[in-house]
This record gives C-alpha cells, sequence and structure tokens, in this order.
C-alpha cells in the first residue's frame, strides 16, 4: 500500500467513526453504534463506546448474525495497551476491561450457519495508528499467512508448510501457538509449526489433500514474549490451492477511541 494509499484509507476510516459518532449524538434514544463486516468484524464505533469492555463487544458481534440465523462458534477477545501490554493472545472468555485510547483489541471470531463455520483473527487498534512494534508484528504475521496460504495446495507437506511459516523466526520472532491446524473448537490435527514457539503441541507428518478444512493463525510473538497479535483465516483446500472461507481481508483494523 502507498502512502498515498494510507491516507486515504486514514482518511475514510475517520469520516465513517465521525458519522457514527454524529449519528448517537443527533439521534434520541440512541447510546452507541458500531459498524461491523459481513463476516461479524468490528469495523468501526462510536466515541461513547469507548468505555465498553470485551463482553459489549462481544454482544455486538453476535448480533450481526444472530438475528440471521447464525450461531457462535468462538468468540475470543481481548483488549491491553500497546505500550504496558498484559496479553498477547484474545480471551477466551470476553473480560470487563474497559477499552481505551491507545489499545489493541485482539481477536479469534468463529461463526456458523446450518453446521458450517468459518473463523476470522484481526487485531484492532483504538484511537490512532498502531505502535512501530505491533505493526511490525503485523506485517511479518501477514506474510507468514501469505506464504502458508500460498503454499497450501494438493501434495504439499508440512515441511513445505513450516518453511513458508518460518519466516517468523527469520524476523527475530516466535509464535504463541501453532501455526496452522485443523478445523475444530480445539486446535485438531494435523498442527504444524515453527521451531520457535512458547507452547509445544504434538506436530504433525502429512500431506496436503483436496478437501481439508484448515486454520492459518500466525500469532507472532515479540522475543521478551510481552507483545503479540494474531492474523488468519479459516481455508478450504481446493484442487487449486486455499481458498479463504472469509471476504474481511487480512488487515490492522483502526477504531475511533
Amino acid at each position: 500500500m502507498t502512502n498515498a494509499q494510507a491516507r486515504e484509507v486514514s482518511n475514510d476510516v475517520r469520516n465513517f467513526n465521525w458519522l457514527l459518532s454524529n449519528f448517537v449524538d443527533t439521534t434520541a434514544g440512541v447510546t452507541d453504534a458500531v459498524a461491523v463486516s459481513s463476516d461479524g468484524l468490528l469495523m468501526a464505533m462510536s466515541s461513547s463506546l469507548e468505555r465498553a469492555g470485551a463482553e459489549q463487544l462481544a454482544a455486538i458481534i453476535a448480533g450481526s448474525y444472530m438475528p440471521q440465523g447464525g450461531t457462535t462458534r468462538l468468540t475470543f477477545i481481548g483488549s491491553t495497551s500497546m505500550a504496558k501490554p498484559h496479553l498477547i493472545f484474545p480471551c477466551q472468555y470476553p473480560s470487563h476491561r474497559k477499552i481505551r485510547r491507545g489499545d489493541v483489541v485482539l481477536t479469534e471470531l468463529s461463526a456458523g450457519y446450518e453446521m458450517y463455520s468459518g473463523q476470522a483473527h484481526r487485531p484492532i487498534s483504538v484511537g490512532g495508528p498502531s505502535t512501530a512494534v505491533y505493526q511490525r508484528l503485523f506485517e511479518v504475521a501477514a506474510q507468514a499467512y501469505e506464504a502458508v496460504f500460498n503454499v497450501l495446495k494438493p501434495g504439499a507437506t508440512n515441511l513445505d508448510i513450516k518453511k513458508a511459516a518460518s519466516v517468523i523466526q527469520e524476523e527475530g520472532f516466535s509464535t504463541f501457538d501453532v501455526t496452522l491446524h485443523g478445523w475444530g473448537l480445539q486446535i485438531e490435527p494435523p498442527r504444524v509449526d515453527i521451531e520457535s514457539v512458547m507452547i509445544r503441541r504434538p506436530l504433525d507428518e502429512f500431506v496436503v489433500q483436496e478437501g481439508l478444512l484448515l486454520i492459518i493463525q500466525p500469532n507472532v510473538v515479540t522475543p521478551d514474549g510481552k507483545r503479540g497479535l494474531q492474523v488468519g483465516n479459516a481455508v478450504e483446500i481446493t484442487k487449486s490451492g486455499a481458498r479463504s472461507l472469509q471476504k474481511f481481508p487480512i488487515k490492522f483494523m483502526r477504531i475511533k477511541g
């Protein structure tokens, strides 16, 4: 993305957030407003929600798909200060911590319809751009995701996937948990990770086959283990390669706070 494109996106985000806040300020009976994507990912929120906790965001996200017949599989959300972080992975049970300017919101979301589910992981900065460290974590995570996504073709092996994900440690970072695993509520096999990982799980030798449903989820962490974020999607393996089940792009989102 060029600097001009980045400025254009930034202006669009500010305008969208202003519209939501103005709607709340000028509409009787409305106290808060948010915008979510078709995948249930938080895109913008009114300034009144700066004091919201993760449990309120979880309710808002669920409200975007449950009235349409959707069901919740996973709603992992956690927020932490980018300056003084205490979290490197989204909370499996949303906390009561209030979201503040300068935070990063970590998410792992999965909704389903008629027993078919997707999964998405996106970071969100609150009140401004991400710090340099968090931006670099995101860049490396996105690079690892893209490399793994591109290698996931029928006939590829776990060693091919590991090599693709190794850009993480080549850049001086590690991972919190497995970078790729099978679809399920747990960290299902087949599991693949790089050498530098905080949680070591049994890994699998396997060959990629058409029809597999896999989760790519690089959770990149700084060497001191204090800062981390995760990006990813559920993907289906087709004859020609991986197909993401999520339309929303891999991006470091920003919302007003």
